[in-house]
């Protein structure tokens, strides 16, 4: 069997290139700290901006991640979702004024508290 052919026909080519703009534009303007895999800015914030990642790196690289993945791009197995948890771990550590090694400790539980895809990337927060 044959599927139908598409009502937007070979126009179906600039859904990938529609959602790449979009997330350059999301990234670019609203949080620089969101571009790349996730765990290399995760690492650099806990190294020199002593753990601090604004709230709206959270925001916008959820959005981001989803329209790649419904445009047809890859986001990577681990790096939105460390940089996501880290974000969360963070900004809890602003709210509840805890010290640098309580900023620590939470930064490191909600980059595990993930689903499990691989081992090692849990470890790279720390």
């Amino acid at each position: 069997y044959h599927t139908l052919p598409s009502t937007w026909g070979a126009a179906v080519i600039l859904v990938p290139v529609a959602g790449a703009l979009l997330v350059a534009f999301l990234v670019k303007d609203f949080a620089d700290e969101a571009r790349g895999a996730g765990v290399a800015e995760v690492i650099d914030a806990v190294y020199y901006r002593r753990g601090v990642i604004r709230p709206v790196v959270a925001l916008v690289k959820a959005l981001a991640a989803s329209i790649s993945l419904g445009s047809g791009a890859s986001v990577g197995r681990e790096g939105p979702i460390i940089q996501i948890g880290a974000t969360f771990g963070s900004n809890s550590q602003e709210i509840t004024r805890s010290g640098r090694l309580m900023r620590k400790i939470q930064r490191q539980l909600s980059a595990v508290s993930r689903p499990p895809t691989t081992a090692p990337a849990s470890s790279a927060t720390t």
